[in-house]
């Protein structure tokens, strides 16, 4: 064997799967950091929402050569019933892609049900999985269980937080296999704060996921927020929502309703420039996960609705209301104003790590040449 190939023999190879902007606003810089790794053979796939009108066409803002597009979801996935095909067409998808490949690992971020399908695909073709934000808690949503379920099916972890390690710990993952590295996504967002000065605030951003366990209807939850947000006489930037069960209601119902409101904008997805809109906002309203570990960063104020980020880590920039218009408007009216901002001016967010990309990278290696890696014991 020629010494060339000799040395691509011994390249480990690796991928990373991003299925929404959610989860590759994390992958990105990994992936960015890793090419550099001549020891390792690097590939990005793409796939879910990414590939959808309805959520942006997201995947024209990856600044980056997918190595394979893999698609499963349907523009009018809504149902119960249509998200288990699409969950069911994902493993079929990428299993075929995966025994085709022969990864080494497979690196997945998040709790989303469609990065599940991955991660079932690739257990049971023994490729280990590495994982980046097991531990978080989101008792208002599905994602909860899906994440832990993840986790499980995870040979290695690398978590945001130490309290994020210590759940893992509790239930029975071994601490030598979880590393505590920040979240990778907030560098690109903490350094344009850095570079920006004396920002103009001047709109909202809105956004409003299905709420799982809640009591009243999904569609009736987007009304009572929607209702909220037409009160208000600020620029409204209105974001589509997660491709969730029953999501493509409230996305119709979005849609439809803001035609008739200049102040708000329907747009499906604010893309690569979603940090500058994150960084000019008066406010966050709704319940998306930025608000929780984004927002801290750029001192956005924030109004969390519902119980879907129930049981994460929150700063005092978040106040928690209920579905209700009165305490939405209300939270708004303080959000906005003078006192709470110089507040909040001051805030640390616990998700940030420096160099949280660089770490990671480097001991995906070490993770890639561990033996047994698939040998996993849960200490109970």
């Amino acid at each position: 064997m020629s010494v060339k190939k000799n040395l691509m023999a011994q390249k480990k190879k690796i991928a990373f799967v991003t299925l929404a902007r959610s989860d590759f606003s994390t992958t990105e810089p990994i992936f960015n950091n890793i090419t550099s790794y001549k020891s390792i053979d690097s590939s990005l796939i793409v796939g879910g929402s990414h590939l959808l009108k309805r959520f942006g066409n997201s995947i024209k803002s990856i600044n980056l050569k997918p190595s394979k597009i893999i698609k499963f979801m349907d523009e009018n996935d809504n149902s119960s019933h249509e998200i288990s095909k699409s969950y069911v067409r994902a493993i079929v998808n990428f299993t075929k892609y995966f025994k085709k490949e022969k990864f080494d690992a497979i690196f997945l971020v998040g709790d989303r049900w469609e990065m599940h399908a991955v991660a079932s695909s690739a257990f049971m073709l023994r490729i280990p999985i590495i994982h980046h934000s097991g531990g978080d808690i989101t008792q208002g949503s599905s994602d909860n269980q899906i994440r832990y379920s993840i986790t499980n099916l995870s040979s290695f972890h690398f978590t945001a937080t130490e309290e994020h390690k210590r759940r893992l710990i509790r239930i029975g993952e071994d601490r030598s296999r979880i590393l505590v590295t920040g979240e990778p996504a907030l560098e690109k967002l903490h350094n344009l704060v850095k570079e920006s000065k004396n920002v103009s605030r001047n709109h909202i951003i809105a956004t409003y996921h299905p709420c799982t366990f809640e009591k009243i209807s999904i569609l009736d939850q987007a009304k009572v927020f929607f209702d909220s947000i037409l009160k208000i006489k600020d620029k409204i930037l209105l974001t589509a929502p997660n491709p969730d069960h029953f999501s493509k209601e409230i996305y119709d119902f979005f849609k439809r309703s803001s035609r008739d409101h200049e102040h708000i904008t329907f747009i499906e997805n604010l893309g690569e420039n979603y940090y500058k809109y994150l960084l000019s906002a008066k406010c966050l309203v709704g319940n998306s996960s930025s608000g929780i570990w984004e927002a801290q960063t750029s001192k956005t104020p924030v109004v969390n609705i519902g119980p879907r980020q129930e049981g994460r880590t929150k700063s005092f920039n978040v106040i928690d209301v209920n579905i209700n218009q009165k305490e939405i408007l209300r939270a708004i009216k303080k959000a906005t104003s003078k006192n709470f901002n110089e507040k909040i001016s001051k805030l640390k967010n616990p998700y940030y790590k420096k160099n949280s990309s660089e770490i990671i990278s480097s001991n995906i290696l070490k993770v890639l040449n561990k033996k047994d890696l698939l040998r996993k014991r849960i200490n109970l």
